[in-house]
């Protein structure tokens, strides 16, 4: 088994941008050609043990993929590049095999780690990727960490020119990925390698530009190999690659956050930020200006990637959980950063927008109208576009919870309090004060889960007073 971390997804905002539907590197806008294939060990099949470690071997006569298998390997023997129709970071590199039986695909245990897959499973639909045509994806520099396979009681010294020789001759051609990992023996040391930086663009190109993001690219003749030592092996001979070629840093400024953690971050992404101004327009183009900010890790990560967004022109794409919207909010106001001041406010805006109360009635003409709003304390839920996603099934709320007080089942059915974490975005207001007495009621809900309800929920709108039923007045 591959000693190393699990893939990691792409280095990109796709994760806090919605899209629509998102397309990766290198899909055309057609529909995709799919083909099934079982994946069998590529050790167990003898003829395959001339062909070049690290590449998948499928049988040459596949029909969907017999048109793409046109360009010729290193070995003479037709190839392509393959990935997951699912969507994968980790792209192979598939040579023609006719040993490989029908219908298959052969991998090694490389891949087998890389694509979270194994021998037997039920067959995995594969598409070809074609390098896209508008996007630099011939690698400038490709850095890999470098572990033993095994556990041993001291340090292993690896020598980083011969395994930076090794790597550019054995991955030449080949399309590789952050988190991908690489089975490798050196000097008779079994290793693994795992590429932990993919860049297409030299570190100077990389500084004009307010946002760069490389997650993927091909390994050329061109790309320079950084080997790093990771845990148990130290690399003699190579230096670590500066950020730029002569180490400068001057055009990225140094964040310390409240708790501690610190982020590189270049001078033209925090513009915005005026608070930042005097390090943004610091002049020394070989160090890095360092500024510490009140504002916890989390939330700066946050406002990192919406400034990201906006420089990318899709801040209206930007998308951050209700509930995380008032910490960015102050960290926006630290950061005297009014893009995302008003990003802030205008969702919180849109949410006090549709806060109001309700009457019974209107809460079940809601629900007879096919709408899911149920009533938790009296807040309204309508937790509609919920269902499909709810751990319990989409059919017990609309059986048991509906045109009653459903405190009591939240309470039963939702032990942890991971639960409340979601009920701001659900909340669209509260059952008017007249109303109350009319919601039926089985079972009430214990006074230790109201207090941590309400502990969770002071987002909620005050609700107004029933009015007065008397008047003063005069004696007759």
């Amino acid at each position: 088994m591959v000693v190393g971390k699990l893939p990691r997804g792409a280095i990109s905002l796709t994760g806090n941008i919605h899209t629509g539907s998102k397309k990766h590197s290198g899909e055309s806008e057609t529909e995709p050609v799919v083909v099934w294939l079982r994946i069998v060990a590529k050790e167990k099949i003898p003829e395959l043990a001339s062909y070049p470690q690290g590449v998948a071997c499928v049988y040459p006569l596949e029909g969907p993929l017999l048109p793409f298998l046109g360009g010729f390997s290193g070995a003479g023997t037709l190839c392509c590049f393959l990935a997951l129709s699912s969507g994968s970071d980790c792209v192979l590199t598939a040579h023609a095999a006719e040993a490989v039986p029908p219908g298959c695909i052969a991998l090694d245990e490389g891949h087998l780690h890389n694509l979270h897959a194994a021998e037997g499973e039920a067959p995995r639909s594969f598409s070809p990727f074609t390098m896209p045509s508008t996007l630099p994806f011939a690698l400038h520099a490709l850095t890999l960490e470098v572990k033993l396979r095994e556990r041993a009681q001291h340090p292993q010294e690896v020598d980083g020119g011969a395994a930076t020789r090794e790597v550019s001759q054995r991955l030449f051609g080949r399309i590789l990925a952050v988190g991908e990992v690489v089975p490798l023996t050196l000097g008779g040391v079994p290793l693994v390698l795992r590429v932990t930086q993919a860049d297409t663009l030299s570190p100077e190109e990389q500084a004009e530009l307010p946002i760069y993001h490389s997650f993927r690219g091909l390994l050329t003749a061109d790309t320079q190999v950084y080997i790093e030592g990771g845990e148990g092996v130290e690399v003699q001979g190579q230096q670590a690659r500066p950020l730029l070629a002569d180490g400068r840093t001057g055009h990225l400024v140094h964040v310390t956050t409240s708790d501690g953690e610190w982020f590189p971050v270049k001078k033209k992404l925090l513009r915005p930020c005026i608070a930042l101004t005097q390090a943004v327009q610091d002049k020394d183009p070989m160090q890095a200006p360092q500024v510490k900010v009140q504002v916890a890790c989390l939330d700066f990560d946050r406002v990192v990637m919406f400034l990201e967004a906006e420089a990318a022109g899709r801040a209206g794409d930007f998308n951050v959980d209700i509930n995380q919207v008032e910490s960015l909010l102050a960290a926006a106001h630290h950061l005297k950063c009014r893009p995302l001041e008003n990003f802030c406010n205008k969702m919180l805006g849109d949410f006090k927008s549709r806060i109001r109360e309700y009457t019974f009635e209107e809460v079940k003409r809601a629900n007879a109208s096919g709408k899911v709003w149920i009533l938790v304390d009296f807040m309204v839920l309508d937790v509609t576009d919920w269902l499909p996603e709810h751990p319990g099934g989409r059919t017990i709320i609309p059986a048991q919870a509906l045109n009653l007080d459903a405190t009591c089942f939240f309470e039963l059915y939702h032990v942890s309090k991971e639960s409340f974490m979601y009920l701001r975005q659900f909340y669209i207001g509260e059952v008017c004060q007249a109303d109350r007495e009319l919601v039926p009621r089985d079972e009430s809900a214990s006074e230790h889960f109201i207090q941590q309800l309400q502990e969770f929920s002071a987002f909620r709108i005050k609700i107004k007073p029933l009015a007065s039923n008397f008047h003063l007045g005069f004696k007759a």
